[in-house]
Protein backbone atom coordinates (compact mmCIF):
# COMPACT_ATOMS: atom_id res chain seq x y z
CA UNK A 1 0.00 0.00 0.00
CA UNK A 2 1.18 3.49 -0.91
CA UNK A 3 1.04 6.08 1.52
CA UNK A 4 -1.53 7.68 -0.15
CA UNK A 5 -3.59 4.22 0.49
CA UNK A 6 -5.45 2.10 -2.18
CA UNK A 7 -8.45 3.46 -4.34
CA UNK A 8 -10.99 1.43 -5.06
CA UNK A 9 -14.19 2.95 -6.71
CA UNK A 10 -17.73 1.50 -5.88
CA UNK A 11 -20.19 2.31 -9.01
CA UNK A 12 -22.98 1.30 -11.50
CA UNK A 13 -22.91 -0.46 -14.96
CA UNK A 14 -24.67 2.94 -15.89
CA UNK A 15 -20.91 4.18 -15.45
CA UNK A 16 -19.79 2.43 -18.42
CA UNK A 17 -20.62 2.09 -21.98
CA UNK A 18 -21.38 -1.60 -23.30
CA UNK A 19 -21.78 -0.37 -26.70
CA UNK A 20 -18.05 0.12 -26.87
CA UNK A 21 -15.54 -2.29 -28.44
CA UNK A 22 -14.32 -2.87 -24.67
CA UNK A 23 -17.12 -2.28 -22.53
CA UNK A 24 -16.23 1.15 -21.61
CA UNK A 25 -13.35 0.05 -20.14
CA UNK A 26 -10.62 2.77 -21.41
CA UNK A 27 -13.01 5.37 -21.40
CA UNK A 28 -13.88 5.22 -17.51
CA UNK A 29 -10.27 5.31 -16.73
CA UNK A 30 -9.52 8.08 -18.95
CA UNK A 31 -12.46 9.86 -17.41
CA UNK A 32 -11.55 9.53 -14.12
CA UNK A 33 -7.81 9.77 -14.77
CA UNK A 34 -6.12 7.38 -12.40
CA UNK A 35 -6.19 3.47 -12.58
CA UNK A 36 -7.94 2.56 -9.26
CA UNK A 37 -6.54 -0.83 -7.98
CA UNK A 38 -9.95 -2.12 -7.94
CA UNK A 39 -13.82 -1.58 -8.88
CA UNK A 40 -17.01 -2.65 -7.16
CA UNK A 41 -19.70 -2.66 -9.74
CA UNK A 42 -22.69 -2.60 -8.35
CA UNK A 43 -25.13 -5.26 -9.86
CA UNK A 44 -27.27 -5.02 -7.22
CA UNK A 45 -29.48 -7.95 -7.06
CA UNK A 46 -28.34 -11.00 -5.02
CA UNK A 47 -29.93 -12.89 -8.41
CA UNK A 48 -26.65 -11.94 -10.17
CA UNK A 49 -25.48 -15.39 -8.23
CA UNK A 50 -28.75 -17.33 -6.82
CA UNK A 51 -29.80 -17.57 -11.03
CA UNK A 52 -26.63 -18.02 -12.34
CA UNK A 53 -26.89 -21.05 -14.90
CA UNK A 54 -23.13 -20.71 -16.76
CA UNK A 55 -21.60 -19.09 -19.48
CA UNK A 56 -22.99 -21.15 -22.52
CA UNK A 57 -26.07 -19.25 -23.90
CA UNK A 58 -25.82 -15.66 -23.26
CA UNK A 59 -28.59 -13.85 -21.85
CA UNK A 60 -29.66 -10.17 -21.03
CA UNK A 61 -29.20 -9.56 -17.24
CA UNK A 62 -32.38 -8.60 -14.81
CA UNK A 63 -32.57 -4.46 -14.97
CA UNK A 64 -32.15 -4.55 -11.43
CA UNK A 65 -28.20 -5.94 -12.18
CA UNK A 66 -27.62 -3.94 -14.92
CA UNK A 67 -28.65 -0.88 -12.37
CA UNK A 68 -29.30 0.15 -8.66
CA UNK A 69 -33.24 -0.62 -8.46
CA UNK A 70 -32.88 -0.63 -12.01
CA UNK A 71 -32.82 3.51 -12.48
CA UNK A 72 -33.63 4.43 -15.88
CA UNK A 73 -30.62 6.44 -16.57
CA UNK A 74 -27.58 8.65 -14.94
CA UNK A 75 -26.18 12.07 -16.16
CA UNK A 76 -24.53 10.08 -19.43
CA UNK A 77 -26.42 7.17 -20.63
CA UNK A 78 -29.77 5.57 -20.22
CA UNK A 79 -30.00 1.80 -18.79
CA UNK A 80 -28.70 -0.72 -21.07
CA UNK A 81 -29.43 -3.97 -21.39
CA UNK A 82 -25.97 -6.30 -20.37
CA UNK A 83 -25.56 -9.34 -21.28
CA UNK A 84 -23.76 -11.69 -19.10
CA UNK A 85 -20.97 -12.34 -22.23
CA UNK A 86 -20.94 -8.30 -22.27
CA UNK A 87 -20.27 -8.36 -18.32
CA UNK A 88 -17.28 -10.93 -18.63
CA UNK A 89 -15.58 -9.21 -21.97
CA UNK A 90 -16.00 -5.82 -19.30
CA UNK A 91 -14.33 -7.71 -16.23
CA UNK A 92 -11.69 -8.90 -19.02
CA UNK A 93 -11.59 -5.34 -20.64
CA UNK A 94 -10.59 -3.74 -17.28
CA UNK A 95 -8.10 -5.67 -16.62
CA UNK A 96 -6.10 -4.85 -19.15
CA UNK A 97 -6.68 -0.90 -18.07
CA UNK A 98 -4.58 -2.57 -14.89
CA UNK A 99 -7.21 -2.95 -12.78
CA UNK A 100 -10.33 -5.25 -11.82
CA UNK A 101 -13.65 -5.53 -11.23
CA UNK A 102 -15.39 -6.72 -7.85
CA UNK A 103 -19.00 -7.89 -7.59
CA UNK A 104 -21.20 -5.95 -5.54
CA UNK A 105 -24.36 -7.37 -4.39
CA UNK A 106 -27.51 -6.56 -2.12
CA UNK A 107 -30.19 -8.42 -0.36
CA UNK A 108 -33.11 -6.16 -1.54
CA UNK A 109 -36.58 -8.07 -2.34
CA UNK A 110 -38.70 -6.01 -4.96
CA UNK A 111 -41.69 -8.10 -5.30
CA UNK A 112 -40.77 -9.11 -8.73
CA UNK A 113 -41.12 -5.80 -10.05
CA UNK A 114 -38.22 -6.20 -12.69
CA UNK A 115 -38.04 -9.70 -12.58
CA UNK A 116 -38.88 -13.37 -11.38
CA UNK A 117 -36.82 -13.25 -8.48
CA UNK A 118 -35.53 -16.51 -6.60
CA UNK A 119 -36.28 -15.39 -3.62
CA UNK A 120 -40.29 -15.63 -4.37
CA UNK A 121 -39.61 -19.29 -4.33
CA UNK A 122 -37.96 -19.43 -1.35
CA UNK A 123 -39.96 -17.35 0.74
CA UNK A 124 -38.64 -19.28 3.64
CA UNK A 125 -35.04 -17.09 3.50
CA UNK A 126 -36.79 -14.00 3.94
CA UNK A 127 -36.30 -11.73 7.02
CA UNK A 128 -39.34 -11.92 9.51
CA UNK A 129 -39.45 -8.97 11.33
CA UNK A 130 -42.13 -7.04 13.93
CA UNK A 131 -43.34 -5.52 10.41
CA UNK A 132 -43.51 -8.75 8.74
CA UNK A 133 -41.15 -10.16 5.72
CA UNK A 134 -38.40 -8.36 4.24
CA UNK A 135 -35.47 -9.16 2.06
CA UNK A 136 -33.22 -11.93 2.04
CA UNK A 137 -31.68 -13.56 5.35
CA UNK A 138 -28.65 -15.21 4.04
CA UNK A 139 -28.32 -16.95 7.51
CA UNK A 140 -31.15 -19.08 7.26
CA UNK A 141 -32.24 -22.21 6.32
CA UNK A 142 -34.01 -23.80 3.24
CA UNK A 143 -37.43 -25.84 3.93
CA UNK A 144 -35.22 -29.31 3.52
CA UNK A 145 -32.92 -27.98 6.79
CA UNK A 146 -29.84 -27.04 4.45
CA UNK A 147 -28.72 -23.65 4.68
CA UNK A 148 -28.69 -20.93 1.95
CA UNK A 149 -24.78 -20.22 2.81
CA UNK A 150 -23.79 -23.42 1.15
CA UNK A 151 -26.06 -22.97 -2.13
CA UNK A 152 -24.68 -19.40 -2.22
CA UNK A 153 -21.05 -20.28 -1.90
CA UNK A 154 -20.90 -23.04 -4.77
CA UNK A 155 -23.33 -20.59 -7.12
CA UNK A 156 -20.74 -17.44 -6.05
CA UNK A 157 -17.70 -19.31 -6.81
CA UNK A 158 -18.72 -20.40 -9.91
CA UNK A 159 -19.77 -16.74 -11.25
CA UNK A 160 -16.76 -15.34 -9.78
CA UNK A 161 -14.60 -17.70 -11.68
CA UNK A 162 -16.68 -17.48 -15.13
CA UNK A 163 -17.26 -13.69 -15.46
CA UNK A 164 -13.96 -12.99 -14.21
CA UNK A 165 -14.84 -10.97 -11.28
CA UNK A 166 -11.53 -10.61 -8.27
CA UNK A 167 -13.78 -10.92 -5.61
CA UNK A 168 -16.86 -9.92 -4.00
CA UNK A 169 -18.39 -6.77 -2.26
CA UNK A 170 -20.90 -7.84 -0.13
CA UNK A 171 -23.28 -4.83 1.09
CA UNK A 172 -26.60 -3.27 2.60
CA UNK A 173 -29.45 -5.56 3.04
CA UNK A 174 -27.60 -8.40 2.55
CA UNK A 175 -24.81 -7.70 4.95
CA UNK A 176 -25.81 -6.45 7.19
CA UNK A 177 -29.63 -7.67 6.89
CA UNK A 178 -31.93 -4.16 6.88
CA UNK A 179 -33.17 -2.52 10.11
CA UNK A 180 -31.34 -3.53 13.74
CA UNK A 181 -30.99 -6.61 15.40
CA UNK A 182 -34.00 -5.48 17.79
CA UNK A 183 -36.40 -5.82 15.05
CA UNK A 184 -35.62 -8.95 12.93
CA UNK A 185 -34.82 -11.48 12.38
CA UNK A 186 -36.96 -13.35 14.69
CA UNK A 187 -38.17 -16.15 12.70
CA UNK A 188 -38.85 -19.66 14.00
CA UNK A 189 -35.77 -20.90 11.95
CA UNK A 190 -33.46 -18.34 13.46
CA UNK A 191 -34.72 -19.21 16.80
CA UNK A 192 -34.36 -22.82 16.68
CA UNK A 193 -30.77 -21.94 15.11
CA UNK A 194 -30.17 -19.68 18.63
CA UNK A 195 -31.50 -22.49 20.91
CA UNK A 196 -29.57 -25.60 19.31
CA UNK A 197 -26.85 -23.29 19.72
CA UNK A 198 -26.86 -22.07 23.29
CA UNK A 199 -29.48 -24.78 24.59
CA UNK A 200 -31.80 -22.27 26.00
CA UNK A 201 -35.15 -23.83 26.61
CA UNK A 202 -37.62 -21.52 25.14
CA UNK A 203 -40.27 -20.76 27.67
CA UNK A 204 -43.51 -22.17 27.24
CA UNK A 205 -45.66 -19.73 25.41
CA UNK A 206 -42.95 -18.61 23.87
CA UNK A 207 -42.51 -22.16 22.11
CA UNK A 208 -45.87 -22.84 21.51
CA UNK A 209 -45.86 -20.15 19.24
CA UNK A 210 -43.03 -22.38 17.04
CA UNK A 211 -43.73 -22.08 13.38
CA UNK A 212 -46.18 -19.50 13.44
CA UNK A 213 -43.91 -16.70 11.62
CA UNK A 214 -46.73 -13.89 11.49
CA UNK A 215 -45.70 -10.13 12.82
CA UNK A 216 -47.28 -10.73 16.38
CA UNK A 217 -45.56 -13.92 17.17
CA UNK A 218 -42.48 -12.73 15.70
CA UNK A 219 -42.46 -9.97 18.33
CA UNK A 220 -43.62 -11.65 21.09
CA UNK A 221 -40.46 -14.12 20.27
CA UNK A 222 -38.24 -10.89 19.98
CA UNK A 223 -39.39 -9.40 22.89
CA UNK A 224 -38.41 -12.43 25.09
CA UNK A 225 -35.38 -12.55 22.96
CA UNK A 226 -34.34 -8.80 23.93
CA UNK A 227 -35.07 -8.83 27.61
CA UNK A 228 -34.64 -11.54 29.00
CA UNK A 229 -31.44 -13.17 26.72
CA UNK A 230 -30.18 -10.12 24.50
CA UNK A 231 -26.48 -11.24 25.48
CA UNK A 232 -26.62 -14.44 24.66
CA UNK A 233 -28.64 -13.73 21.67
CA UNK A 234 -26.22 -10.86 20.12
CA UNK A 235 -23.41 -13.23 20.38
CA UNK A 236 -25.30 -16.31 18.87
CA UNK A 237 -25.54 -13.30 16.22
CA UNK A 238 -22.39 -12.58 15.58
CA UNK A 239 -21.17 -16.15 15.86
CA UNK A 240 -23.49 -16.44 13.04
CA UNK A 241 -22.11 -14.57 10.93
CA UNK A 242 -18.67 -15.43 11.19
CA UNK A 243 -19.53 -18.81 10.67
CA UNK A 244 -21.51 -17.17 7.48
CA UNK A 245 -18.17 -15.84 6.19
Amino acid sequence: MSNKGQRYIWMQLLGFEKNDPDKGASRYIKQIGFVPEGLCALTFHSDIVNLYHGMEEEYVLPPDVCAYYAIPRNAERERQEWTNHDLRELCHQLKKQGTGLYMSIMGSYLNNMFHQEWLSDHPELRVVGRKGLGGLNCLKRFKDGTYFQDYFAEKLAGALYDYGFEGVHITDGFCPMGSTRNMNDFSTDMVEQFIEHTGIALPEEIAREMGDDEPEAASRRGDWLWDCVREQWLRFMTWRWEKFF
